[in-house]
C-alpha cells in the first residue's frame, strides 16, 4: 500500500516539476536568473587570460615594480626608456590642439607581470601615467555584492515573483 502511494506521490511530482520548471513561459525566468553567472565566468576567463598574457610578456621583457614608481610626469621618453627598457607595446600618432598646431602623442605599455604602466608622451614629454592592476579577490567581491544588490535584490526577484504568479494575474 506505502509503495502504491510514493509511485502515485512520484508520478505527480514529476508531472508538476515537468509542467512547472520546462514550461514554456518560465524559460526567461531562468534566463534572468543565470546572466549574472554567464558575466562573471566570462570575466574570469578573460582575468585568467590576461595575468597570463602579462606574465608571459613581464618573462620576455623583465621590469620590476619598484622601477614603476620612478618614473614622473615631465619626464623624456629617453629618460623613460633608460629607467625601464623597451615598452613592449607602443604606437605613434598625430593629433591636432587648440591652434590647430600638430603634436606628436606616443603611447608606451609596461608590464611587471601583475599590473601594468600605461604612459602617454607629447612632444617627447611624459604627460599621462595611469598604472592597471590586476583584479583582487576584495574587488571581485566588492564587484558580486554590487551585481547581487543591484541586480538581484531589485531586479530578478520582482521579475521572478511576476514570471511564477503571471498564471496567477492572468487568471
Amino acid at each position: 500500500m506505502i509503495r502504491l502511494w510514493c509511485t502515485q506521490i512520484l508520478a505527480i511530482v514529476r508531472l508538476e516539476m515537468k509542467k512547472t520548471f520546462f514550461a514554456r513561459r518560465g524559460l526567461w525566468v531562468y534566463l534572468l536568473a543565470f546572466a549574472p553567472l554567464v558575466l562573471f565566468v566570462s570575466h574570469s576567463v578573460a582575468t585568467g587570460h590576461r595575468r597570463d598574457q602579462l606574465e608571459r610578456i613581464a618573462r620576455d621583457h623583465p621590469i620590476s615594480s619598484e622601477a614603476f614608481s620612478n618614473i614622473q610626469a615631465g619626464m623624456t621618453r629617453e629618460e623613460v626608456t633608460q629607467k625601464l627598457g623597451r615598452p613592449y607595446s607602443h604606437w605613434d600618432t598625430r593629433i591636432r590642439d587648440r591652434h590647430s598646431q600638430q603634436r606628436e602623442r606616443s603611447y608606451y605599455r609596461y608590464t611587471d607581470g601583475r599590473s601594468e604602466l600605461h604612459l602617454v608622451f607629447e612632444d617627447d614629454k611624459l604627460t599621462g601615467i595611469h598604472r592597471s592592476e590586476l583584479d583582487t579577490l576584495p574587488q571581485v567581491a566588492r564587484i558580486f555584492a554590487g551585481v547581487f544588490q543591484s541586480y538581484y535584490l531589485r531586479l530578478a526577484v520582482f521579475f521572478g515573483c511576476v514570471g511564477v504568479f503571471v498564471n496567477l494575474f492572468r487568471g
